[in-house]
């Protein structure tokens, strides 16, 4: 199920499928913020300040078990 949805996602993103006026009627198009939101150096900066924020506020160390689940 989570590999069907994530390809439908794919599609839709690279635009190899149309969606529906119903559900992108009065929505802004942003495709820069989107290539930006989808990028590889995007998501590393997210992992970083993830791992930075349990560095510094994590009390024990099994908390660090928990930075996959949020990456």
């Amino acid at each position: 199920m989570m590999w069907h949805t994530r390809k439908v996602f794919a599609d839709i993103m690279k635009k190899k499928v149309k969606v529906d006026e119903r559900f992108t009627k009065n929505l802004p198009d942003w495709p820069g913020m989107d290539k930006w939101a989808h990028s590889v150096p995007n998501r590393l900066m997210f992992a970083f300040l993830y791992i930075g924020f349990y560095v510094l506020f994590a009390h024990h160390w099994w908390l660090f078990a928990l930075i996959p689940v949020h990456i």
